[in-house]
């Protein structure tokens, strides 16, 4: 089944960004951990672009936590961009949404005002 997900990692100056689109599944976490592995550096501010995000159940909300553990150990923290509107619900019904930076607006809101 075709579920449309992708996740690639992009690095610009000094963030580095994981965008993911469609389902964040059991099967969709190993790839993103490996998005964040290739991109991260403690010098980089992590961000996940979760714009695209189709399905988000409770594999993605605890990919989201570890991640976001790990990130603050190392010093940091995820900034989540854009998340759709399946992520702001869970993260609001889980009671975590506060234990994330959320933006609403990013890059290619600058090509695409509203």
């Amino acid at each position: 089944m075709d579920d449309g997900f992708t996740v690639k990692g992009v690095v610009a100056g000094d963030a580095a960004t994981v965008v993911v689109t469609g389902e964040i599944d059991l099967v969709a976490r190993g790839e993103l951990d490996e998005a964040i592995r290739r991109v991260r550096r403690d010098d980089r501010r992590l961000v996940v672009d979760l714009s695209g995000v189709t399905f988000f159940g409770s594999t993605g909300l605890t990919w989201l936590i570890l991640a976001n553990q790990a990130e603050m150990d190392a010093g940091g923290g995820l900034l989540l961009r854009r998340p759709s509107e399946i992520v702001r619900s869970v993260l609001a019904l889980s009671g975590i949404a506060r234990s994330f930076v959320l933006e609403d607006a990013g890059p290619a809101d600058e090509d695409h005002p509203r």
